[in-house]
């Protein structure tokens, strides 16, 4: 009797895998922005081995030239700049959670894994950007000029500020997951996750002020004045003409209001685990980095008075007294004038006659 050999399995194209995998994120129930991060970076990494690696079958080195590929990539829109340490890391747990689900599937190995011996991209720890105490105020000043959207749009910076919610989670907000009684609203988080979160007195007054010229009907909170839903490029777009005619020196985005709550928060004293619930933060790690920023901003305040140079000169005081006493200058920074000079002063202060000049 002939006994057949097994037939080879067939090697799934990595297009379809790439397919397959995006349709679990949707099965998964991830949120759309999920879903679209997993798509666009996985499509673009196709392109690439398309070009560079038409096998499908990646090696660590494969990996490494992708990554070094990634900053000056070809899809970036010319005059842009280069993308980021923290665009690359992005690919690569793109590209981590991709392959370990081929693994978790039985479609690849532990040995055919790509990723095993390719570190994370380090990423160079920077202070954390918010927006400055009088920017902000300029900024509520600008939307005091009326109109609806001057109304609308100071109760979003308010919200945004003080509550620290992502851009998805306002935009996302439903009439009915307003409590104007308690001042609270309910959003949805990354994940799907559901918190809810109140509303201070200034941007509950906001909010009240918004709701009594908000069109008639509609289920979500934010509209625009003929009743059509605010999107997230009409978000985009308020911000950056707001920030236009502020004269702001830095991109005005969502995200700078996250920050700039976070930090008022550690600052006002309360701990880092009712922040990280409060804001919706899966990993207190994140919350220590404002942490730390709140740190070096006080360490920077601290050396005003602690400056070592300073209090050697006796200058702390002048410093003090900035609009009463002149600063004092450093050794050398003004003419000396001769000992023979100062003598002539003190003779004549004490009435004494000079002496006359030899002939």
């Amino acid at each position: 009797m002939t006994t057949l050999a097994p037939e080879k399995p067939s090697v799934i194209p990595l297009e379809k895998l790439i397919e397959n995998f995006i349709f679990s994120r949707v099965a998964e129930n991830r949120s759309s922005m999920t879903v679209d991060f997993y798509r666009d970076n996985m499509g673009r990494f196709l392109s690439w081995t398309k070009q560079n690696c038409p096998s499908g079958r990646l090696t660590p080195a494969d990996i490494r030239a992708f990554m070094v590929y990634i900053p000056h990539a070809s899809w970036i829109q010319k005059g842009k700049k280069a993308n980021k340490p923290i665009t690359v890391r992005a690919y690569y747990n793109c590209l981590r959670v991709f392959y370990k689900w081929l693994i978790a599937e039985g479609i690849i190995d532990e040995s055919q894994y790509p990723l095993k011996n390719v570190k994370s991209p380090r990423i160079d720890k920077r202070v954390i950007p918010s927006v400055p105490p009088e920017k902000l105020q300029k900024l509520f000043a600008l939307l005091q000029e009326g109109g609806y959207k001057g109304t609308r749009n100071t109760a979003i910076i308010a919200m945004l500020t003080d509550t620290g919610v992502r851009l998805s989670e306002i935009l996302n907000v439903k009439i009915d997951d307003i409590n104007l009684k308690e001042g609270l609203v309910k959003v949805f988080g990354k994940g799907a996750k559901e918190r809810v979160v109140r509303l201070g007195t200034a941007s509950f007054d906001a909010m009240k002020e918004y709701l009594k010229v908000r069109p008639a009907g509609g289920s979500y909170l934010w509209l625009n004045e003929d009743g059509t839903r605010f999107t997230r490029w009409g978000f985009s777009s308020m911000l950056r003409r707001l920030g236009d005619r502020a004269g702001l020196d830095f991109r005005l985005s969502p995200h700078k209001f996250r920050h700039t709550f976070a930090l008022q928060w550690i600052r006002s004293g309360v701990d880092p685990y009712t922040l990280q619930k409060f804001g919706g933060w899966a990993d207190l790690k994140i919350v220590g980095n404002y942490l730390d920023g709140v740190r070096g901003e006080d360490a920077l305040k601290a050396h005003e008075k602690a400056s070592p140079l300073d209090n050697l000169m006796g200058i702390n005081r002048a410093r003090e007294l900035r609009d009463v006493l002149p600063p004092l200058p450093l050794r050398g920074a003004l003419p000396v004038k001769s000992k023979r000079g100062r003598h002539k002063k003190e003779r004549r202060a004490r009435g004494r006659p000079r002496k006359a000049a030899a002939r």
